[in-house]
């Protein structure tokens, strides 16, 4: 039973390993790209519209790497129960799972979090623009008035 469950996880990590890579590599870049947006901020109207428009693409690849991370938790959350059903402390395979497990968990859970900065930034950046228009609109006003 024991051995059978650690050929199990050998065979599913070795299926996975190459999707893990991409995955990672995806997420890194989804995050760099979010960084590096964030980090830069500009008052200008066209700028902050294309801004926007990076911010919203940045969302969209985040929501890839969630979509990503579904299939991987649904491959491996039964074999994930079963090993800790049957834990042993000293199996490298199974606490190597665990840890790729545990990863996956998190690295989803940091995307939901970076989808949900980007659409405030994006709200905020929209409110900006709002606002800088009506402001301009009431100075326009004030020298027709004049």
């Amino acid at each position: 039973m024991r051995r059978a469950l650690d050929e199990q996880i050998a065979d599913t990590l070795q299926v996975i390993s190459v999707l893990l890579v991409f995955f990672f590599a995806y997420f890194s870049y989804a995050v760099s790209r979010y960084t590096q947006l964030s980090e830069e901020r500009q008052r200008v109207e066209a700028k902050l519209n294309r801004r926007i428009e990076e911010y919203a693409s940045c969302r969209k690849l985040l929501c890839l790497a969630l979509l990503a991370t579904i299939p991987l938790v649904s491959l491996l959350t039964p074999l994930f129960v079963r090993v800790v059903q049957n834990w042993i402390w000293s199996n490298a395979v199974r606490t190597g799972l665990s840890l790729v497990y545990a990863s996956i968990l998190a690295i989803g859970a940091a995307v939901v979090l970076l989808i949900r900065k980007a659409n405030r930034s994006i709200a905020n950046m929209r409110q900006t623009i709002a606002t800088e228009k009506k402001r301009i609109e009431d100075e326009k006003r004030e020298r027709v008035e004049k």
